[in-house]
């Protein structure tokens, strides 16, 4: 299975009772899918992700493949 460091894609939607985001990224020859589920531990107070969806963004995934840190590119 391919692996995903950080990089940049679309927030498709987010599952805020999973804590996962559903990221699209852009499509290359060497993966097998576009489409990811990423755990995040982003602490966020509000959890407003409303702001993010459909948007391009920047995110960092910590050693165990968390999504911690995400910016809007």
């Amino acid at each position: 299975m391919e692996e995903l460091v950080h990089g940049e894609g679309k927030i498709i939607s987010v599952d805020t009772d999973k804590k996962m985001l559903i990221i699209q990224v852009p499509p290359i020859m060497s993966l097998a899918r576009t489409e990811y589920e990423l755990p995040y531990a982003l602490n966020w107070q509000d959890n407003d992700f409303s702001r993010i969806i459909g948007k391009q963004v920047e995110y960092v995934l910590s050693d165990d493949g968390q999504v911690v840190s995400i910016a809007i590119s």
